[in-house]
This record gives structure tokens, sequence and C-alpha cells, in this order.
């Protein structure tokens, strides 16, 4: 069973934004006696290459996108991102040895995601980061790198304790999809499914021509 830990990643020391402390508030109101965890400077594997490099570039994204796979490997647990506002309690979630989420149809993300302590899923994902790495290669973001990698232990028959929840469980609305009319009506969205809705809150921080192109490559990628 999963442990009843939540892991988060703050990197870069700036001041939290009120979405990210009122997403957090929810956390403390529905999962009361799980363990919080913030992984940042002070706790994390800085020496590791790939976390080196990044935080050295600023790259706090990136930097996030590993040590979150880091902490669910060697700890367990569940992680979330700060932009995540959970509406339940998570109980349920932690019957699985592993779970994550699509943020769309077959396009699998980790905002929110859980294991057991060593699961597979994440060893792979770390191995494929750090390859990619090495090798010089572009990096890639965390739903394309989840999505890779869960594609490919599934077509190696590795998925069995892999569970992954449709969009209305964790991304019931999206900003950049194509019914921009009922972005911001989420009670529209949410179902009896919905354990948690994910703000993209750094979708906000984009430039406008950044927005544009990411649009543009939702809908390309279908």
């Amino acid at each position: 069973m999963i442990p009843k830990k939540i892991h988060y990643c703050w990197f870069g020391g700036n001041e939290m934004s009120p979405l990210h402390k009122a997403c957090m508030n929810t956390w403390k109101k529905y999962l009361p006696d799980y363990e919080i965890i913030c992984w940042d400077e002070k706790n994390s594997p800085m020496e590791i290459p790939f976390i080196k490099y990044h935080y050295e570039k600023k790259n706090w994204a990136f930097v996030s996108d590993y040590v979150r796979l880091y902490a669910l490997y060697n700890h367990g647990g569940i992680y979330l991102d700060t932009d995540f506002e959970v509406l339940k309690n998570l109980d349920d979630l932690r019957d699985n040895d592993c779970f994550l989420g699509e943020e769309k149809k077959d396009r699998v993300t980790n905002g929110i995601c859980g294991s057991i302590k060593g699961h597979l899923f994440y060893q792979e994902a770390i191995s494929f980061m750090e390859r990619r790495h090495t090798n010089k290669q572009e990096i890639l973001i965390s739903p394309e790198v989840c999505t890779y990698v869960y594609n490919d232990l599934k077509e190696k028959n590795l998925v069995e304790n892999i569970k992954v929840y449709t969009p209305d469980f964790f991304y019931p609305y999206n900003p950049f999809d194509a019914n921009p009319a009922k972005h911001f009506l989420l009670a529209d969205y949410i179902t009896d499914n919905t354990y948690a809705i994910h703000h993209w809150g750094h979708s906000w921080k984009q430039g406008l021509l950044k927005k544009i192109f990411k649009k543009i490559r939702y809908f390309i990628e279908g």
C-alpha cells in the first residue's frame, strides 16, 4: 500500500503565489493525517548530474521533474504539484502499487501520482531522463517522459500493477482544450470521480507567444 506521504517540490526560493498557497491549504483540509514533505535545495540529491546541470541553468521545472521521481522511488507516497486543489481524501488511491493520470486521452503525466517504494515505473523514468541527459538529447517534459515510459512498459507487458486514471479524476479541465467558453466554469467539469483539480498555475506565467505555441502543439498532438 502507498504510504501516507505527500511530496512536493519547490526550488529557487521564490515566494509562493496565492494560488499555490490556497491549493496547499486543501491538502491540509482533506489529508490531515498525511506527512507533507517539501523537496528543495536542502534535502534533494543536488549532486546528481541531471539535477546539478538544470539547477545551475535555473530550469526549476526540470529539476522538479526529476526529484519527484526520485522521491517516490526512494520513499513511496503521493506527489502533488503545488497548483493541485484536492477535493476529497486520497486514501482510495493508496490501494494501487503505482498510479498516474491522463491530462487528456493517451497523454500520461505525473502532476499527481503515487507509488510504493522502489516501483519499476519510477526507476525506468529516472533512467530514461538520465540517458537523454548523458547523450545530450533534448530533455522532455513530464507528460512526454511518462507517456513514453508507460507505453514502453506496456509493450513489455509490465503495466499490470500501474493504474492510469482518466482525465476526469485529476485533470477535469484544460485551458488549452477546444472549448474556451467553459475554461473557468469548473463546476461543469467536476464529476463524482474527481479527486483533485489541476489549476495549471505555471501556464498563467507564460508569455503570449509561448501560450499560442503550446495551444497549437496541444491540437497537433491530438
